[in-house]
């Protein structure tokens, strides 16, 4: 597993971590065995950065990190955070880098979300904006095909090039899930590839808020 350090003077972590969000039913029910093989494989693989923040369950353990939600269509991070976690010597934990599980091409127009999935009522993954988001998830299934790459392996491998003070934490309930992220370690983005990223991707990025009114006024804009 590539290495990377937790800010200027922070332990070595794994450049890939896992958020373990998904796990405890956020987004449905989660099986927890499968959960408890996912982490063992992860632990295995050499992943060391775990995101289990004390709000997801009883009994899980906050890490602290800088964390802000950063995928390649949710960009807001660029302007005012970002600059200022590195000012700060300090590492920029990306999470929902796979924009919910969207920008891995699973959602569709006619996906009904299970019972406890939030996403359900988040304007960005529903009706119109969904319609106009899946156009940029089809352009980066593209360039996924051309690449032999699926398209989580792009948004990650993109998300690898903003710096390596930049970690991921894809969140994953399933071992089939944890082995495909990892593998975006290996695809290499070149400069087109990087420009056709940037042009299928609006400047204002995904259509429609990440959550519902309760949920945007808890966290940045």
């Amino acid at each position: 597993m590539h290495p990377t350090t937790l800010g200027a003077d922070g332990p070595a972590v794994s450049r890939l971590g896992l958020g373990c969000m998904s796990m405890t039913g956020s987004y449905g029910p989660a099986d927890p065995h499968e959960a408890a093989a996912t982490l063992l494989e992860a632990l295995d693989a050499g992943v060391t950065m775990f995101d289990t923040g004390d709000f997801y369950d009883d009994g899980a353990n906050e890490i602290t990190a800088v964390q802000s939600e950063y995928s390649l269509w949710e960009r807001h991070v660029e302007g005012d955070i970002l600059p200022t976690v590195r000012s700060l010597g300090a590492a920029l934990v990306a999470y929902s880098p796979l924009g919910r599980g969207l920008l891995t091409g699973a959602v569709r127009a006619t996906t009904r979300y299970e019972s406890g999935d939030f996403r359900a009522t988040a304007p960005r993954y529903n009706g119109d904006n969904l319609t106009a988001n899946l156009t940029i998830v089809d352009a980066i299934t593209a360039l996924a095909a051309a690449k032999n790459a699926t398209p989580a392996q792009i948004a990650l491998a993109w998300l690898l090039t903003r710096g390596s003070d930049v970690i991921p934490i894809p969140g994953s309930s399933r071992r089939p899930h944890l082995r495909d992220n990892l593998a975006a370690l290996d695809v290499h983005l070149t400069a087109t590839d990087l420009g056709h990223i940037d042009a299928a991707v609006p400047a204002a990025g995904a259509q429609g808020a990440r959550y519902g009114d309760h949920g945007i006024r808890m966290i940045d804009q």
